[in-house]
């Protein structure tokens, strides 16, 4: 499309003028079901966090709460020896070559014990929950129980809520993906200004700083920008902006680039990290074994030798599973091996969620311009390429290492969950869209409720 032919981003105003207050209020109903999630949400959290035993060190991993006595490590080495770690003290913390900031928020309330630190990462998941609130009903004005839904979505995911009750990284890269995202929002609906672009910088900046794929955020933006022009943004403008954006997360990563360049010849210490990490689980070791995995129950079953194909679908069985519900009995904490809900039928729900969801979004793309206006075109489109984005990563650490955890989804949590809203929300006739709404919000947090109940606690009583 050419720059004099680009449509405005809003209908009836110029383009990116800030879009009128939502026209639908939230009800009351409503209101007490967003207090009821989040409420729901601690409540659950706080049994996982409460219940789920915190493990000595190096002696294996839980996948409900993944590396955490490795995470901790790294806390001791910034608390007791008053340092980063390096690569020489994989011993303490194989967690060693990641950025500092997570750990760093930790290290004050180290004294207090790894379950003081739980609660900081519990923090930054319900934090996350704000932003897609506010993005959905800043982007959605006119469908008030769209953004509780959304919200919902993301709080009442079991495996969610167990991940983020333990001491790690994933909460907090989520909280940034998110923010940084919902401030994607505001520059369509509010525009791209100084003040918001330097906000988008010093997040993108702290997300490079919790974890590597904060990298992931910069294509986003970048293609942000087009859309951005493409609806009539000023290029001076644009550019401008871009140069404040860029040159903060520059100047906060600055120092923890220069230092794996200095001590490991890279920006990031891949190399030395996939060096140690070859002694993991690989595809490799899985590529020729006479198993493959049982569709229905996950498990593995005698079968042919596995191929490349029969190792993808393993890894994508596996992960859905661990997307939802999946914990890691005691004795089989040293090897990290998971074990999946039982019935089957735990996950029945959450694989017709997705499907009304992608059946949803397939319809309104060939209805979207009758549907959407064009700046939540461009804005869906935008949460797409998140989404893609953080799954490629996930897929090209999966090609080598055998990783089945749905948690590297985790951090796309904002998009998913707003385009898992629309998608099964529009395929409930409008009638009974918002009884719908309810009841899949509350069959998720029974779901939550019976893997806590069901799963964690008789995994852990003794």
């Amino acid at each position: 499309m050419s720059r004099r032919s680009a449509r405005p981003l809003t209908p009836d105003v110029p383009p990116l003028s800030p879009l009128p207050p939502p026209t639908q209020s939230l009800s009351s109903a409503w209101r007490w079901a967003l207090i009821f999630i989040f409420a729901g949400c601690i409540g659950l959290s706080l049994g996982h966090l409460y219940t789920t035993p915190v493990l000595p060190p190096n002696s294996g991993s839980l996948i409900n709460a993944p590396d955490e006595s490795a995470h901790i490590g790294y806390v001791k080495a910034l608390v007791e020896e008053r340092r980063l770690p390096t690569r020489n003290d994989a011993a303490l913390t194989y967690e060693w070559h990641q950025p500092p900031l997570y750990y760093t928020l930790c290290a004050p309330l180290y004294g207090a014990g790894p379950l003081a630190m739980r609660w900081l990462s519990l923090a930054c998941g319900l934090g996350s929950l704000v932003f897609i609130f506010m993005a959905t009903r800043r982007l959605f004005p006119n469908d008030a129980p769209l953004a509780v839904f959304a919200t919902g979505v993301a709080a009442l995911i079991p495996m969610r809520q167990a991940v983020y009750a333990s001491v790690g990284n994933d909460a907090l890269v989520e909280l940034l993906f998110s923010a940084a995202l919902y401030q994607i929002v505001l520059a369509f609906t509010n525009g791209f200004t100084a003040r918001r672009a330097a906000t988008l910088g010093l997040i993108i900046g702290a997300a490079l700083l919790t974890k590597a794929n904060g990298l992931l955020l910069l294509p986003v933006v970048a293609a942000s920008l087009y859309y951005l022009w493409q609806g009539g943004e000023s290029p001076p403008v644009i550019a401008r902006n871009a140069i404040y954006l860029v040159s903060l997360v520059v100047c906060c990563t600055a120092f923890w680039y220069l230092r794996n360049v200095r001590l490991y010849h890279e920006l990031t210490p891949i190399t030395a990290f996939m060096h140690e990490f070859e002694g993991t689980s690989k595809a490799s070791d899985w590529i020729g074994t006479p198993r493959a995995a049982d569709l229905w129950t996950g498990d593995l079953v005698p079968s042919g030798p596995m191929d490349r194909a029969g190792y993808l679908s393993l890894v994508s069985n596996w992960t859905f599973r661990s997307t939802f519900g999946a914990y890691t009995p005691l004795g089989l904490a040293s090897a990290g091996v998971p074990r999946f809900m039982k019935p089957p039928t735990f996950y029945l729900p959450y694989a017709l969620m997705l499907a009304a969801a992608l059946a949803g979004l397939t319809r309104l793309h060939f209805r979207r311009h009758a549907e959407l206006n064009a700046m939540q075109i461009a804005v869906v489109r935008l949460f797409w390429l998140a989404g893609i984005l953080v799954a490629l990563s996930f897929g090209a650490f999966i090609w080598k290492f055998f990783q089945a955890q749905g948690r590297y989804l985790y951090p796309a949590m904002l998009p998913l969950a707003i385009l898992i809203a629309l998608g099964a929300r529009s395929l409930i006739p409008a009638k009974y869209r918002d009884a719908g709404t309810g009841a899949v919000l509350g069959l998720m947090g029974l779901l939550s409720l019976a893997f806590l109940v069901s799963g964690i606690v008789p995994a852990y009583s003794h």
